[in-house]
């Protein structure tokens, strides 16, 4: 009978650490979805249009709108006036104001300014062209307010005005974002054009190098120096050199040098050597 009293306490007792510890962990699963879940509940709605904005459909329409916006801004500045321009451009900001927004509302606010966020960077370069547009739209009602105004702060506004508007350019390298080969290929591009600089320092500084040499064996002329015009106009600076130097690298044109090494061998090999 004690045996059998001492089983059933024992049995007690394990059923109530295991209720225990299922507690426990389902406490801390809640804690810890707590702890990942977004500010924003999510909602299937909320699902569905996410799934919009990520599509492969969205982003070629927002696409399409940034090449035409592109093609516009072109048009508008070799023909400015044409009534029809800022009425596209109104479409255009509000085309991007609205897409701006959705992805705000479905990501989440704080989701969408994480700094964890991959399109972070994206989203603040999209933020700040969206707010110049439509800082410009601001000040161009504005400056059609003060037509009337001061001279001074008219041209004033101009110049802050004239300034929103060339930033609007930058509203094309946003395609990058839409088609993302493209976005690849740029990447590749930039590296490429790493490479590239990295030539071009190296040939400028020996055209710099061979410049300064140049020009303090040739560039000081003595005054009875039949070919010292020539000398002047050719090596006369070490900026001078440096030019003559680089079209001698692009267009290979003797000729013209050769009143100044017929007579000289170093000038010669000088150039054989270049």
């Amino acid at each position: 009978m004690a045996r059998a009293n001492g089983r059933s306490r024992s049995i007690e007792e394990k059923t109530h650490l295991l209720s225990s510890e299922h507690a426990y962990m389902t406490v801390a699963s809640d804690d810890d979805e707590g702890l990942e879940r977004d500010p924003f509940e999510y909602t299937p709605s909320r699902g569905r249009a996410q799934d919009v904005i990520e599509s492969r459909f969205f982003n070629i329409v927002i696409g399409a709108v940034l090449v035409a916006n592109a093609i516009v801004i072109g048009l508008e500045t070799d023909n400015r006036g044409f009534w029809l321009y800022p009425m596209l451009e109104d479409i255009f900001l509000g085309t991007f104001v609205v897409e701006l927004s959705a992805r705000i509302c479905v990501r989440g606010l704080c989701s969408f300014w994480s700094t964890s966020n991959p399109d972070f960077n994206w989203n603040l370069f999209d933020f700040v062209l969206v707010g110049i547009g439509v800082a410009d739209r601001g000040l161009v009602s504005l400056r059609a307010a003060q037509v009337s105004g001061s001279h001074h702060a008219s041209s004033s506004l101009f110049l802050v005005l004239r300034t929103f508007r060339l930033l609007r350019i930058l509203r094309i390298f946003r395609i990058f974002r839409v088609l993302k080969q493209m976005y690849l290929q740029a990447i590749s591009f930039a590296s490429a054009v790493g490479s590239v600089l990295g030539v071009g320092s190296l040939v400028l500084l020996i055209v710099y190098i061979c410049g300064i040499v140049i020009t303090r064996l040739y560039g000081n002329a003595e005054p009875d120096d039949p070919l010292a015009l020539v000398k002047q106009e050719y090596f006369g600076t070490v900026g001078a050199s440096m030019l003559t130097l680089f079209q001698l690298m692009a267009f290979p044109d003797m000729e013209r040098f050769q009143p100044v090494y017929r007579d000289n061998v170093y000038m010669k090999v000088f150039f054989i050597a270049f």
